[in-house]
């Protein structure tokens, strides 16, 4: 005969039920916040970047993808939350383009993502001290840095970053100094440098992977934030 467990074993065995239910609960909403709103993707491209759809976590079939960060999401407890998920994630590239409110210390944050093929500061307030802290992303290959309070002082630390192939210092103030430093870059394939103080004399340096022209669009425009001014 089947004999029912005496009423203490009925009571835990439902308080293990009901504390199973809610981990499960927890759980659930946990994943389904893994990925913060507003981050949509787009694909590098010379000609101007091209917009794939909103990131849900998981990653597009094109070839240098990134992940577009909402100004609203650059700094804080709302950054913070971006990283976590970069990192868990292991995203290859992020954009923080016109995000004036990304200054040297939000940008230091960013340091430990080493997933990271591609990184676009362009428009926001990084300098020197922001840019040494990325140092050590090393998996770098594409770094976007235009109208930045960059100089000379940070193309000196962007020799650390060995593998990368494309740098974007349009209307910085890297002078003819910072493009011999580039030099030693030997996988770059190309730096873009007008509007900053790199002459035509100082470009040759670079020979064919200095770029002084205007024009051509580098990224998708900033979301949440007006458009950076063009000085450095």
């Amino acid at each position: 005969m089947h004999r029912r467990p005496p009423r203490p074993l009925r009571r835990l065995h439902r308080l293990a039920l009901t504390g199973c239910v809610a981990l499960c609960l927890v759980g659930a909403a946990v994943e389904a916040a893994a990925v913060p709103s507003g981050l949509l993707m787009y694909q590098a491209r010379s000609g101007g970047d091209r917009r794939l759809g909103v990131w849900q976590g998981q990653p597009p079939k094109s070839r240098r993808w990134y992940v577009r960060v909402p100004c609203a999401a650059a700094s804080g407890v709302a950054l913070a939350e971006v990283v976590s998920h970069a990192a868990t994630a292991k995203l290859p590239g992020l954009s923080f383009r016109g995000c004036r409110a990304l200054g040297n210390a939000a940008a230091a944050r960013l340091a430990g993502l080493h997933s990271l093929r591609f990184l676009d500061l362009g428009g926001t307030a990084v300098g020197r001290d922001g840019v040494k802290a990325l140092r050590r992303l090393v998996g770098l290959e594409e770094f976007r840095l235009d109208r930045t309070q960059v100089g000379d002082n940070t193309a000196i630390q962007l020799l650390y970053l060995y593998r990368l192939r494309f740098i974007d210092l349009r209307a910085t103030r890297v002078t003819n100094r910072g493009a011999r430093m580039l030099e030693a870059l030997k996988r770059l394939e190309r730096v873009r440098l007008h509007g900053s103080r790199v002459t035509v004399a100082g470009a040759r340096v670079l020979g064919a992977r200095a770029d002084l022209a205007a024009g051509e669009r580098s990224a998708a425009p900033a979301v949440g934030a007006a458009e950076a001014p063009t000085g450095a």
